[in-house]
C-alpha cells in the first residue's frame, strides 16, 4: 500500500504529459488505437434516479452503455450482504 502511493505523482505526471499531447482526438472520432477509459462512482449500487433503492443491474447497464475499453469504479462495497 505505502509503495503504491509513492509511485501516484509519478503516475500522474505521467498522465499530464499524454493529456498535453498535440495530437488530440477530436470527441467522437474513433481510431484503430484508441482506448476509451471511463470513470464511474456506483454510490453502493443505489442510482441517482432511484431514491433508497440497491439496484446493481441498474448501474452495470449504465456503465455497459458507455462501450469503454476500461472502468474505474468508486464506492464498491466489500463483504456486504448486497
Amino acid at each position: 500500500m505505502c509503495r503504491s502511493l509513492f509511485n501516484l505523482p509519478g503516475y500522474a505526471v505521467f498522465f499530464l504529459f499524454l493529456s498535453c499531447s498535440s495530437n488530440k482526438i477530436p470527441s467522437g472520432a474513433t481510431t484503430k488505437n484508441a482506448v476509451k477509459v471511463m470513470t464511474y462512482n456506483v454510490h453502493h449500487c443505489n442510482p441517482p434516479e432511484k431514491a433508497d433503492v440497491i439496484d446493481a443491474d441498474a448501474v452495470a447497464a449504465v456503465i455497459k452503455k458507455q462501450h469503454a475499453d476500461m472502468v474505474a469504479v468508486q464506492e464498491v462495497d466489500v463483504n456486504t450482504v448486497r
